[in-house]
């Protein structure tokens, strides 16, 4: 038999069930959330909702600066050791560089899920990089329920800070290219942060979905989050 036809046979006995199992699977994922953003199930975060400082801000300021030189040096792992020090006292382009480290698996394993936490903090830290990703990060559905007001705000709030690709987005439009954010929900974003504080946002929900090749991947078939 022609390997055409062996693979025609096997579609034809085995495709509707695997297909029928990879909705199946989709499905589940997509009922977690819905129950993780409704509060009936807690969500996958796995850090404090908020850090506050333990030791001197000499002191942090000094492990942030030693480890962004051991980083420059290429002692990635090292340098991961003292900027997560700083991280967890609080220093905002410290928990920036965490959150690069695990989304690119740089000095520590790759964790796309802590990275956004991270993210998370360093942006309620009012850091504008921060911020201007956690848009990025609500358009992707990364590990986060899909919410285009938050991503929206997130953005204005880097633009208001003058982070230029923030200013850029908004300047030309592509702020606002999202599928899913109506003429009503942009204006009440625009009009939700005129008085919106980073610092006191509710911390990002993280929903941790398994990455499966072929099955589930970011933004598949249940649409509203991203794998980590």
């Amino acid at each position: 038999m022609a390997v055409g036809e062996r693979t025609r046979s096997f579609l034809r006995k085995y495709g509707r069930p695997i297909t029928m199992a990879i909705l199946a699977i989709n499905l589940a994922f997509a009922g977690r959330s819905v129950l993780i953003e409704y509060g009936v199930l807690e969500p996958d975060n796995e850090l404090p909702t908020v850090f506050k400082a333990q030791i001197s801000d000499d002191r942090i300021e000094t492990l942030y600066r030693n480890g962004t030189q051991l980083y420059d040096e290429g002692k990635r792992e090292e340098a991961f050791v003292l900027l997560l020090q700083a991280a967890e006292n609080g220093h905002a382009k410290a928990q920036f560089n965490v959150a690069e480290m695990y989304q690119y698996g740089w000095g520590v394993s790759r964790d796309r899920c802590l990275a956004t936490e991270w993210f998370d903090h360093s942006a309620r830290g009012g850091f504008p990089p921060a911020q201007y990703e956690m848009g990025l990060i609500y358009l992707a559905n990364r590990s986060v329920i899909s919410d285009s007001i938050t991503r929206l705000l997130w953005i204005l709030e880097a633009a208001r800070n003058r982070y230029p690709p923030a200013v850029e987005a908004l300047e030309n439009g592509d702020a606002y290219d999202d599928a899913f954010l109506s003429a009503k929900d942009a204006f009440t974003a625009r009009k939700t942060h005129e008085t919106w504080r980073a610092e006191e946002h509710t911390p990002a929900q993280i929903i941790d979905i398994p990455f499966i090749p072929y099955i589930t991947r970011p933004a598949s078939l249940y649409g509203f989050v991203g794998t980590c």
